[in-house]
């Protein structure tokens, strides 16, 4: 019975472990994909091309909680 209560504890952790860095690994990709599509935003001389750029990161940055 103690073994399964002490087993139980490390699979609790773990799981915390890994939600925790999930998290962080989620929220610095999308970090990188909002300083992307800035840089893609000030490179791109294509209107349209702009366009979808900024509407791409308008919805990243509006959805960002929902994503993550």
């Amino acid at each position: 019975m103690q073994q399964a209560a002490h087993f139980g504890g490390i699979l609790d952790q773990s799981r915390n472990l890994i939600c925790e860095r999930l998290d962080q690994a989620v929220a610095g990709m999308l970090d990188k994909a909002t300083e992307a599509l800035s840089t893609q935003i000030g490179q791109t001389r294509n209107f349209e091309e702009r366009r979808l750029y900024e509407d791409a990161k308008g919805i990243l940055v509006s959805q960002r909680a929902a994503m993550e």
